[in-house]
């Protein structure tokens, strides 16, 4: 359990897919992901498993944004994750919205 001032971040297998594969394995990368792993800091959630109905209708809604599953399944788990911030660097987070048509929360380099 973690304590008031810790925090954890979730993410999904095809957010550490597009990682991984932009930072060509590095294993700086690799050693960093693991070590958040081991120390509970980072948790994978199956987007697909847990919203699969949410996912596909995220990628229809969006399809003309040429998004990733990665995004929808971000997406997904944002929208069922209480109090969520999304940490991003990816500018295609400004055009996403959340169940009430919000914006997301983001922490990012990008006004919103």
């Amino acid at each position: 359990m973690l304590s008031e001032d810790q925090f954890k971040f979730i993410t999904c297998e095809p957010v550490l897919k597009e990682t991984l594969f932009l930072t060509n394995n590095n294993p700086a990368v690799v050693n960093a992901i693991s070590g958040m792993m081991d120390e509970n800091l980072l948790e994978i959630e199956s987007a697909l498993s847990l919203f699969k109905k949410e996912v596909f209708q995220l990628m229809q809604k969006y399809h003309d944004q040429n998004t990733s599953l990665a995004d929808i399944s971000l997406l997904a788990l944002y929208n069922n994750t209480d109090e969520a911030s999304l940490l991003t660097t990816d500018s295609d987070f400004l055009v996403y919205r959340d169940l009430q048509g919000k914006p997301l929360n983001l922490i990012s380099p990008y006004k919103t």
